[in-house]
C-alpha cells in the first residue's frame, strides 16, 4: 500500500470516534474536578463560618436569641448521629 494513500471512510469515522470518546472523558473529568473543589471551597466557607459564629459566641457579641436560632437550625438540620454528636456540650446543645 502507497504512504500517500489515503485513510478509508471507516478509518476516518473510527478515528473521530476514538478523539469523541477520549473528548467525553476528559469533559467527565474536568466536571469532577470542578465539582470536588466545589465541595471543598463549601467546606471551608462552613467551617470559617462556624469559626466566626463560635468566636462571636464566646465573646457575648450574639444575644440569646440568636444563639437560640442558630441552634435551632442545627437541631433541624443535623440528623446523623455523628453530627448531633459534634454539638454535645456546645452551646447549641438543648
Amino acid at each position: 500500500m502507497p504512504t500517500n494513500a489515503k485513510p478509508s471512510k471507516l478509518a476516518i469515522v473510527e478515528k473521530f470516534e476514538a478523539d469523541l470518546r477520549a473528548a467525553r472523558l476528559k469533559l467527565a473529568q474536568a466536571k469532577q474536578a470542578f465539582h470536588d473543589e466545589s465541595k471543598r471551597n463549601q467546606s471551608r466557607r462552613e467551617r470559617e463560618t462556624g469559626k466566626i459564629v463560635l468566636r462571636l459566641i464566646g465573646e457575648g457579641k450574639l444575644d440569646a436569641s440568636s444563639v437560640a436560632i442558630i441552634a435551632e437550625q442545627i437541631r433541624e438540620h443535623c440528623c446523623s448521629p455523628k453530627a448531633v454528636a459534634a454539638f454535645r456540650g456546645s452551646v447549641f446543645e438543648d
